[in-house]
């Protein structure tokens, strides 16, 4: 199971992007504006990745029920670099304390083992495609990830 996260930050309300895959093919996937106004793009990525990785709880959980337990944590790929270390909590300082603990659930996670989140280059973050228009030939690339093809 690999999973990417995305947000546009915007002025009012950001858009989360996630998409979850096994072997491939996609399993899970969203497009949801946020309820919370963020304040930095910073805060908007780490609360699509808190998202994504409650969502990926969600399906580790249904893979366990089946039998196909995922003894490695997930990977849960972010194209921010200041979320990526924020959910590590090696950055944690004053501009980052206006952020509420419930948007931080990612690091209750990777704590916990479920997930491991990475860095990945955004023209390479497949979940791109659910945030912000993208050109023709980025969304091909994508949809073919996406797709398995």
């Amino acid at each position: 199971m690999v999973a990417h996260s995305d947000s546009d930050w915007a002025l009012r309300h950001s858009t989360t992007g996630y998409c979850i895959t096994v072997a491939g093919g996609p399993i899970g996937y969203g497009s949801k504006r946020q309820h919370c106004i963020a304040l930095s793009s910073c805060e908007a990525e780490i609360m699509a990745a808190s998202q994504a990785a409650t969502e990926v709880t969600y399906f580790r959980g249904i893979m366990r029920d089946l039998g196909l337990d995922q003894p490695n944590p997930t990977p849960l790929y972010v194209d921010n670099t200041g979320a990526e270390e924020l959910a590590r909590e090696l950055k944690s300082c004053a501009r980052s304390q206006h952020i509420f603990r419930r948007y931080l659930k990612v690091r209750e996670l990777q704590a916990e083992g479920e997930v491991q989140v990475r860095h990945v280059a955004p023209a390479d973050n497949t979940s791109d495609i659910f945030t912000k228009p993208v050109d023709k030939a980025e969304f091909l690339k994508h949809r073919s990830k996406l797709m398995a093809e």
